[in-house]
Parts: structure tokens; sequence; C-alpha cells
């Protein structure tokens, strides 16, 4: 049944759950999608539902899964490694500065 092991993202345990894994992946994957795009956001969802289940069923193989948590972790490790390796890059991190030669005046 080697559709378990994506088809598990699908059902979730409660409205609380599924509340919170959509809102998840609303906060962190449209910031994603707007920079890589939706295939490769995709990718990275998909990989890490597998990568999820996988490493649950190696670890233990009689545990039932529920959710799309593995997706939100894969998302969450992606974007925290977009912010760390396009940190002085991204014009969304880091606000644009006033002038290069330019400091803050008080005005009287």
């Amino acid at each position: 049944q080697i559709w378990r092991y994506l088809s598990y993202c699908l059902v979730h345990s409660g409205i609380s759950h599924i509340v919170l894994n959509l809102g998840m992946q609303l906060l962190v994957g449209l910031f994603l999608e707007m920079s890589h795009g939706s295939f490769r956001v995709a990718l990275v969802y998909i990989f890490g539902v597998v990568a999820g289940s996988l490493a649950t069923s190696c670890i233990d193989p009689h545990v039932y899964l529920a959710g799309a948590s593995g997706g939100v972790y894969s998302l969450i490790a992606a974007h925290l490694s977009n912010l760390i390796l396009n940190w002085k890059e991204d014009v969304l991190i880091i606000r644009p500065r006033l002038g290069e030669n330019q400091t803050a005046k008080a005005t009287h």
C-alpha cells in the first residue's frame, strides 16, 4: 500500500489540527511561492510529506499518521534556509536604508 506514504497528509485529527496546518502553510508557503514559484514549493512540500512518512515508518512502523506536519516542517526549513542564504539580498527582510551617507537627525 504505497499510496499511504503520501495520502496521510490529507487526513487530520481535528479542526484545530487542520486550521494550524493550513495557517502555517499559508504563512510560510506564500512567501516561498512568491520568490521561488509554485512548482518548486510543491516539490519541497511533497518531498517533506514522503520523508516524514518514511522516517516514521522506519522509527515506529506501528504508529498511525495524520496531518501534513512533514510538509509543513519542510516548508519551515526551506523558509529558514532561504532567509539565511539570502539575508543581504532580500529587500523584504531588511528595511531599505535612507541613504548611504545620511544619518538620522533630530529635528526641533
